[in-house]
């Protein structure tokens, strides 16, 4: 994998080979540096649940949806971002159906996410441990509300069991092993299940319930629509920390850094992040080793 001399895919990560064998103004990355590379964002930018140690993704169908745009340029972003579920082997809503990512475009951000935060309780999940639904936790939700960005995201995810099944109310992990269990005592389908977890998986994942993205009118007006549009793809289908740090790396991320990163797309970077949230399995024991597969996933992904 090459990049255009000057460009650090990470300080320190780098190999360069001699002028005389790829060029001047070559950068050539080993697959193990590569890979070095590509942990180290997936730790930087994923941002699991406050309660559960598990990177969410989309297990369901994928149904975007937009206001505050005008029809063309609001279908646009839809049909990008549905696009990009494609990609990922998703299933996408048809025309009509439920929105499960909403992306509201305002000239009052602040006031829409404070709205959000106090009327729409069940959108947000904004109420306790009564249901059976996570998220960062009420500190993330005040940033949320209360941070000027150029465009904000808030997810809501649901714990499930490995084969689909939705569970009925949410407990620390050490007991949803004994909820499982208690829904099927005595089933030949426990002890067949049980017996496919170890050590390194859960009976359980997170599964992405809904999303919210807020988008700054103003902040983005000067961003190209397709830009914009994979961007709110990237941080709607992984759960993204909205303070990483991604200098130095080829993303979409960049997109309103200072000076303005000019992407007009998600990059292969981007690409192989993603196919390494959704290729590896949902259930595994904790972010950690998810990001370990991502690395993995991309360093074969962006070494031919």
């Amino acid at each position: 994998m090459r990049f255009a001399a000057g460009y650090s895919l990470i300080a320190g990560l780098v190999l360069a080979t001699p002028a005389a064998a790829q060029g001047e103004n070559d950068i050539v990355v080993t697959a193990p540096l590569l890979e070095e590379a590509a942990r180290a964002f997936a730790r930087e930018v994923a941002a699991p649940p406050a309660r559960e140690d598990q990177l969410t993704r989309f297990e369901s169908r994928v149904c975007p949806g937009i206001v505050g745009l005008s029809a063309r340029q609001g279908q646009f972003v839809v049909d990008r971002i549905s696009q990009r579920a494609l990609e990922l082997n998703l299933e996408v809503g048809t025309p009509g159906c439920r929105a499960n990512i909403l992306v509201i475009v305002t000239n009052n951000p602040d006031g829409v996410a404070q709205a959000l935060a106090d009327e729409q309780r069940y959108l947000m999940a904004n109420y306790g441990m009564q249901e059976n639904l996570n998220t960062r936790g009420a500190e993330a939700l005040a940033d949320f509300v209360e941070t000027n960005r150029p465009i904000r995201w808030w997810h809501v995810s649901q714990t499930q069991t490995a084969d689909g099944q939705v569970l009925g109310h949410t407990n620390p992990y050490g007991r949803l092993i004994s909820v499982f269990e208690q829904e099927f005592r005595g089933t030949e389908v426990t002890r067949q299940s049980m017996a496919n977890f170890g050590r390194l998986s859960r009976p359980t994942l997170q599964s992405v319930r809904n999303v919210v993205v807020i988008v700054d009118a103003t902040g983005a007006r000067n961003v190209r629509v397709d830009a914009l549009a994979d961007y709110i793809a990237m941080v709607s289908l992984s759960q993204t920390e909205p303070d990483a740090n991604t200098d130095g790396y080829d993303t979409i991320l960049n997109l309103f850094s200072d000076p303005p990163s000019g992407e007009t797309g998600m990059t292969e970077w981007d690409l192989a992040y993603l196919q390494g949230l959704y290729s590896g399995r949902g259930n595994q024991v904790d972010a950690s080793w998810q990001n370990r597969t991502i690395a993995r996933r991309m360093r074969d992904e962006l070494i031919d």
